[in-house]
């Protein structure tokens, strides 16, 4: 399922992404902190997609405070980077390809509400065998990775 993702990167690792392309340079604060978490986020997926750490466990770890918060303030996301996300590499005819012309905020808030899904099953005690886990947390750092590299790359 990782494989999927890479066309997503635009020829960059994934290391690349989450690291020095992904720096907090041009962001402070608020828009620093959240870019954190989501790369955090996203490591976490990393973990059960290439590890095969299990994903109920992890599940739980995946975070969404930073944005809440921001959003809980009236934080405008879309002042982080206007405009809508391009069709990246990748993107057409999968179950992301919705995202290209979203905006930032749309975005996050599909990322949070895809978070709050994957905490409520994975600290379930119920029987998930009906939902996939890893697979939602696959779609889910789909979704990070795409956000991340549109809060990052320089607008064209």
């Amino acid at each position: 399922m990782w494989e999927s993702i890479m066309p997503l990167l635009g020829g960059k690792s994934i290391d690349a992404l989450v690291g020095k392309m992904a720096s907090r340079k041009k962001m402070k604060g608020q828009e620093a902190d959240l870019l954190d978490e989501l790369k955090q986020d996203l490591q976490i997926c990393r973990l059960v997609m290439q590890n095969g750490a299990d994903p109920k466990a992890e599940g739980v770890r995946l975070s969404r405070e930073v944005y809440l918060q921001l959003r809980r303030d009236g934080y405008k996301f879309n002042r982080i980077r206007k405009g809508g996300i391009p069709e990246y590499d990748g993107m057409k005819g999968t179950n992301v390809a919705f995202l290209k012309g979203k905006s930032l905020s749309d975005a996050l808030l599909n990322v949070s509400d895809r978070i709050r899904e994957i905490h409520t099953l994975a600290g379930s005690t119920a029987s998930l065998e009906h939902f996939d886990l890893k697979r939602r947390m696959d779609n889910l750092a789909k979704r990070l990775v795409i956000v991340i590299r549109f809060m990052t790359e320089k607008s064209r």
